[in-house]
């Protein structure tokens, strides 16, 4: 995904990031950081990071989103153009707290914007929220709706809270975009990578369950810190593109997972040496479900659950359409790359449509020509007679002569070559 656009607009200077220091919501703090027309950035956060790894100029503030009235003093004190909601508890923690958070934090998120005057609100979804344990293959945001009850507590939860936000767009001139992101992964994560860096701490890398044909999206959090930001922009400069609306956002290359898994471990140290050993589907959920009993019996939490196991087996990518303004092909191999844009470039790709070109009288130079154009091949035989191949010997040798005499004209001429410059 592209870095974000100039930030040059005055109602997009100052910037609130809710649950910035955790692992998304730090990405988005580096990227404004990066930009030198952002006036302040504000972090809130149940815990703020140790003074040697904040943000410079970022101001960090200590709360909970559920207190309505210290969120709220702290945003008139911001005064920000944008929020954005990322916090949320991360998976496999009791239901009490998704529904304190994602629910009751998120009604006072709205009701302190509004008391606040904040204009433009970014909320933080998840992909699950439409997933219901069936196959998802290139689905749509209006081909999948949310169910009325979500697969678990997290998903569940995160989605009673994109009704939450939805409700409000247009109130007190409140505007809201929801960006529902697939799995991430990135520098400081600490819940993907940590689960496959304890696997292979425990010698298990080599247990595959499922026979890995289930292509699955991820996302690498800088791309998501990235939409968070141009989803803020066309928020506040050109809200009708985006204002009430709710968007996929993924890496928009879906791999199969345990390639992705073994990508990970090969980059912890694993040499690939173990024998896999296929465990299937079923036989999988049953265990999961004897270890969800175990947990219940003993006290004792694990990740080993019948959700996990259905979601690392299931086919899950979502269409990615609806962000670009024009339908986009992702291409995620290099060797079709070079069948489709090099070996078939006159049928696949093109240039750029110039209308300036024609306007300057430009339209003849080959190198804007559409592929198409009927004077493209006569123009590139022409100049491949000039400057081409057989030509390159006496052409290598014209332009280090001419090179040669340049550089003795800047180092011994008397002439002012940056006053001529400037003329």
């Amino acid at each position: 995904m592209s870095t974000p656009s100039d930030l040059s607009t005055s109602s997009f200077s100052r910037h609130f990031v809710i649950g910035g220091a955790g692992f998304l919501g730090s990405h988005i703090v580096d990227a404004l950081v990066g930009h030198s027309r952002v006036q302040s950035i504000s972090v809130f956060d149940l815990a703020t990071p140790p003074h040697d790894f904040r943000a410079k100029g970022v101001e960090y503030i200590t709360g909970d989103i559920v207190n309505e009235e210290n969120l709220t003093d702290a945003l008139k004190k911001a005064q920000p153009d944008v929020v954005y909601h990322t916090a949320s508890p991360v998976h496999g923690l009791p239901v009490p707290i998704y529904h304190r958070v994602n629910i009751e934090g998120t009604r006072a998120v709205i009701s302190a914007c509004r008391a606040a005057g904040v204009k433009n609100l970014v909320y933080t979804s998840s992909t699950g929220v439409v997933w219901t344990g069936a196959d998802i293959a290139g689905g749509t945001e209006d081909q999948l709706s949310i169910p009325s009850q979500g697969y678990d507590a997290y998903h569940h939860t995160k989605a009673v809270g994109e009704q939450l936000v939805l409700k409000e767009n247009g109130k007190d001139d409140l505007r809201v975009v929801i960006l529902r992101l697939c799995g991430m992964i990135g520098e400081r994560d600490k819940q993907m990578i940590w689960r496959l860096a304890q696997v292979l701490e425990d010698g298990q890398q080599h247990i595959q369950i499922g026979n890995n044909n289930n292509l699955i999206d991820y996302l690498y959090v800088g791309n998501a810190a990235s939409a968070h930001i141009l989803a803020a922009e066309k928020l506040a400069n050109v809200p009708e593109t985006v204002a009430g609306q709710f968007f996929f956002i993924t890496n928009g290359s879906p791999m199969l997972p345990w390639d992705m898994n073994r990508l990970v471990w090969k980059e912890l140290g694993d040499d690939g040496s173990k024998k896999t050993v296929v465990i299937p589907r079923a036989i999988g959920i049953l265990m999961a479900f004897i270890s969800e009993l175990w947990s219940k019996i003993t006290g004792k939490p694990t990740e080993f659950t019948r959700f996990s196991i259905r979601f690392i087996t299931a086919v899950q990518w979502y269409s990615i359409e609806k962000i670009f303004t024009r339908r986009a092909i992702v291409i995620n191999s290099y060797s079709i790359a070079i069948d489709l844009l090099d070996k078939r470039s006159s049928i696949y790709s093109d240039r750029a449509d110039l209308k300036m070109l024609d306007l300057m009288g430009w339209g003849f130079n080959v190198a804007f020509m559409h592929y198409t154009d009927p004077r493209w091949r006569k123009y590139r035989r022409l100049m491949h007679a000039g400057i081409g191949s057989p030509k390159k010997p006496a052409m290598e040798q014209m332009l280090l002569q001419r090179s040669d005499h340049l550089i003795h004209q800047l180092l011994y001429s008397n002439r002012d070559f940056n006053l001529e410059l400037i003329e």
